[in-house]
């Protein structure tokens, strides 16, 4: 009975023993995490700049239309100047002889005005005269034939007949006065000869009395029918012609008296025009000397957004004795070298970032011991380049009596961009994105959680939204 209670007793405590003996499955290692840690934070932003100076004055050839500035005298950059000093002089004899010739054709303009204002003065009373004459003159003409119409035709056709009926008058008398002689020399039967002589004279001018009629007849025809249509013709031709002549005196007249008044408005021009050119070239005559008209230090060429370059619109850097400028050009820049700013630009992305009145310094490239404390003072508008804005900086208690730093020179401005007691900052290798804009991490549990962040420092970057300080993130993509 023993053996058999021993028996039972291990087959059923035989498992219990074996159950350890059993492999368990391998549990997943816990991820790697990195703690969104808040530390102080202090970023700036290094950007070239340029010095400048807002007190200057740009020299320049502002000429009126002389073009031939030939370098007699010109004084060297770097050097300071006073007020009215001589800065370059011009050779001045093409601009001499220039004005003698312009003075001379000055001259014959005011000659040719006042023969061209009595010309016009001429015409004027030409004018008047003239269109009072033709005037006259075409009355007469209408006076004339109507005179003809009404008198002279008239009565010379009364004439016409009145010399026929003469001529006919003296055939009839004639002609009776002969038949009379003939009828008494008939009576007796003899005829002296003083008788014969008395008839035949009779007999004679009976004959040229009928020679007379004839002609007086063929002339009566030839006035009528010839000679007084030719009259009529001539007399109206006559007024035709005058009239004729009338509308062309008219036309004529007022186109003389206008184009005097314009010759004289054109002579009044032209002398305008010459003054002009005259009082011109005379100031241009003045340029040939130019004087200071500030105090400071003389930079060749002109500054264009700190930018230096030879005279203005040339390949020049230098003026040099015997050189010619081009006109409408700046030769040189007057610089006060005690008003200084610096010219820098920003980048559009640090843009919101800054605010007038931010302090920051820059360091002389000559020398970086020269640390000029400075001060924002103005933001452009508008970009000043591609993704650029313009800005100035305004110097603060800077002392530059030894003038180590002059307009031109180039520094490096360092401003301060963001400084903060609690930035929360993960590592750069935390941070994922889709699409280079957008921003998350993977929280604890695998989860993507978005992320707004701030500036960057070194590895680090800052998270301004999305997470909290102390609170853990995986440190890779799960």
């Amino acid at each position: 009975m023993k053996l058999m209670i021993c028996l039972v007793v291990t087959s059923l405590t035989a498992p219990l023993f074996a159950c350890p003996q059993e492999n368990d499955e391998a549990k997943p290692a816990a991820p790697e995490t990195v703690t969104a840690e808040a530390r102080p934070l202090v970023v700036f932003e290094k950007i070239q700049g340029v010095i400048e100076s807002p007190n200057y004055a740009e020299i320049e050839l502002d000429s009126n239309g002389w073009a031939d500035f030939e370098i007699s005298y010109v004084i060297p950059q770097g050097v300071p100047v006073e007020k009215g000093e001589q800065l370059v002089a011009f050779d001045t004899e093409g601009i001499e002889k220039a004005l003698r010739d312009m003075q001379l054709s000055h001259q014959d303009l005011v000659m040719d005005l006042a023969a061209k204002k009595l010309s016009a003065e001429q015409a004027v009373k030409r004018f008047d005269l003239g269109r009072s004459i033709a005037e006259r003159s075409m009355k007469n003409a209408r006076d004339d034939y109507q005179y003809y119409l009404d008198v002279e035709r008239p009565q010379r056709l009364k004439d016409l007949d009145y010399s026929l009926k003469m001529a006919e008058y003296s055939l009839e008398y004639s002609r009776e006065e002969l038949d009379q002689l003939m009828q008494m020399y008939n009576e007796d039967e003899l005829t002296e000869e003083s008788e014969q002589i008395v008839l035949k004279r009779a007999q004679r001018s009976v004959e040229s009395a009928e020679r007379s009629l004839e002609r007086r007849v063929e002339s009566t025809n030839q006035s009528r029918n010839v000679e007084i249509p030719r009259e009529d013709f001539d007399q109206k031709n006559a007024l035709d012609q005058q009239a004729l002549d009338f509308a062309k005196t008219m036309l004529e007249l007022p186109n003389e008296k206008e184009k005097a008044a314009t010759a004289l408005q054109k002579a009044e021009i032209a002398l305008k025009e010459g003054s002009q050119k005259l009082q011109e070239l005379t100031e241009d005559k003045e340029l040939m000397v130019i004087s200071a008209p500030m105090a400071g230090i003389i930079y060749y060429g002109r500054c264009v957004d700190g930018k230096w370059s030879g005279v203005s619109g040339t390949a020049a850097r230098t003026l040099e004795m015997g050189k010619k400028i081009p006109a409408k050009k700046i030769v040189m820049t007057i610089i006060d070298p005690s008003s200084l700013v610096i010219r820098a630009s920003l980048s559009e992305e640090k843009l919101s970032r800054v605010n007038v009145g931010d302090v920051g310094r820059a360091v002389m490239k000559s020398d970086n011991k020269i640390v000029v404390p400075l001060k924002l003072v103005w933001i452009d508008k508008v970009p000043s380049g591609a993704g650029t804005f313009g800005c100035l900086f305004s110097p603060v208690d800077f002392d530059n009596k030894e003038e180590k730093v002059l307009p031109g020179m180039n520094c490096t401005v360092s401003l301060k961009l963001h400084a903060t007691e609690t930035a929360l900052m993960v590592p750069k290798a935390s941070l994922f994105s889709d699409d280079g804009i957008r921003h998350y991490v993977y929280k604890l549990d695998g989860q993507q959680q978005d992320v707004e962040l701030g500036f960057t420092d070194g590895d680090d970057v800052e998270v301004v939204a999305g997470l909290k300080a102390g609170e853990k993130i995986r440190k890779t993509k799960p």
